[in-house]
């Protein structure tokens, strides 16, 4: 119902897309979630100070915070269908080589195009691998193309290119940007 002189009400907000079971492969890569048994992994890769400087976590980062993160935080985001964030693992040994989230996925089905924003860490001893260019490109893929409101499940009329954001100064931020089919929108402060 409209009252004169004010605009309609907003429409409601789409229903939650469950995220919980989503898991992705590459050629070496298995992206799934955190567990249980992973927080000792993440708890030692969070002590590198390189995380600490560009990665949004607690200093100091305790076992509590990884704990807090695969039992509250991860799940939560991925149940409401606001974002994904996967466990970045070698497929080979199963070693945890770092962390990868595809956050504000609500944004991405406006129908203009919209930008949703990744974050990742790779564990110390897992970089120069190549191991986080192939999970960002899988992630964006994902995004892009198969997750419930990217572009690619709209139709041809409606899709509107990527957009990659990336803080100033992040570690091998470029090298890991998806295929230049997207496009740098621009910087984030901070």
């Amino acid at each position: 119902m409209t009252t004169p002189g004010h605009p309609p009400a907003p429409a409601p907000p789409a229903p939650a897309r469950d995220l919980t079971g989503v898991t992705l492969r590459t050629e070496r890569l298995i992206l799934r979630a955190w567990a249980e048994a992973d927080v000792e992994a993440i708890t030692e890769a969070c002590q590198d100070p390189q995380i600490q400087r560009y990665v949004p976590v607690p200093v100091p980062y305790t076992r509590a915070d990884a704990e807090t993160f695969v039992r509250v935080t991860a799940p939560h985001i991925r149940a409401t269908g606001s974002g994904a964030i996967f466990g970045v693992f070698a497929s080979a040994a199963g070693e945890a080589v770092g962390s990868i989230g595809l956050h504000d996925l609500s944004r991405l089905d406006r129908p203009y195009g919209g930008a949703g924003e990744i974050g990742y860490w790779t564990a110390p001893g897992a970089r120069g691998r190549g191991y986080m260019t192939e999970a960002v490109r899988e992630v964006c893929r994902w995004g892009f193309e198969d997750s419930p409101g990217s572009s690619g499940s709209r139709s041809p009329e409606t899709r509107a290119p990527g957009a990659w954001r990336g803080r100033p100064g992040s570690l091998s931020r470029e090298r890991c940007a998806p295929e230049p089919s997207t496009v740098a929108c621009g910087k984030t402060r901070g």
